[in-house]
């Protein structure tokens, strides 16, 4: 279902992946009630990939990393039609991550989509999307 943030700021909560052999996987009903989650999960290397999870203006469930590089901010928030780096302010649009303003650096390196299953309540991301990503901007 469609909703929107207009006239509102949301922050990340930050929640507790549960984590099999194959998934990362949150609750749809926490990610309903919170808005944006936030969460790490440790790759092959030893590093905690930076991951978030959010409904978007027109329903659809994004999760992905949450960084936003060069900056290496890792927490964002939905402020009305937007998606806002807490730590350099840059903007994108919350559906779509198309730059908006803030720092060019930063825009060239919106955060990773890694699509999810949506399934009997649960948003599961792929560990192998997770182990795969990297720091870009370097």
């Amino acid at each position: 279902q469609t909703r929107s943030y207009i006239g509102r700021v949301v922050t990340m909560t930050r929640v507790e992946p549960l984590i099999d052999d194959a998934w990362a996987t949150i609750t749809l009903e926490e990610l309903e009630e919170k808005d944006i989650v936030f969460f790490e999960v440790e790759n092959d290397e030893g590093l905690m990939v930076p991951l978030m999870a959010y409904i978007t203006p027109s329903g659809r469930v994004f999760t992905g990393s949450s960084m936003c590089e060069p900056c290496q901010g890792r927490y964002f928030s939905l402020a009305g039609e937007t998606l806002v780096c807490d730590t350099c302010r840059t903007t994108y649009t919350i559906e779509n991550h198309e730059f908006l303003s803030g720092s060019q650096a930063c825009g060239q390196y919106p955060p990773v989509y890694m699509k999810p299953e949506v399934d009997n309540g649960l948003v599961k991301i792929a560990l192998s999307d997770i182990m795969n990503w990297e720091i870009r901007a370097y």
